[in-house]
């Protein structure tokens, strides 16, 4: 288990990136430790090695560091309007998806339950 992780870090206030809300180092240390132990208990201990946490490292993928930064460029150097744009795109896409996990949670509900689950509801027909 290789001890890379993401940070998400708010540009907020220029390009510096603010950790200030990352977890701090030795609490993240204590979630590796944890995490590697369960990944030993649940599959072959002999197989599943640990890192050193926070130390640099070089892998065979597009990381090159103890860490990997994501940027949001849609977000770095727009304005409020922009910003605003993309948290009400993001809240979007997370009510959808709720209404999607409630859809099937009724469905499944239903088939539970042995009965159909709820038709929906047409517009009435406006033709007459």
């Amino acid at each position: 288990v290789v001890s890379q992780f993401t940070l998400h870090a708010s540009l907020k206030s220029g390009n510096k990136p603010d950790f200030h809300a990352a977890m701090p180092p030795a609490a993240a240390e204590a979630l590796y430790d944890t995490f590697l132990l369960q990944c030993q208990k649940l599959y072959k201990p002999e197989k599943v090695k640990g890192g050193a946490f926070g130390a640099y490292m070089q892998v065979q993928i597009a990381n090159d560091g103890p860490v990997t930064i994501t940027i949001d460029s849609a977000e770095i150097g727009a304005g409020k309007e922009a910003r605003e744009k993309a948290a009400k795109a993001r809240e979007k896409a997370a009510e959808k998806a709720a209404a999607e996990k409630q859809a099937a949670a009724e469905t499944g509900a239903a088939a539970e339950a042995g009965t159909s689950p709820p038709a929906p509801q047409s517009a009435p027909d406006q033709a007459a």
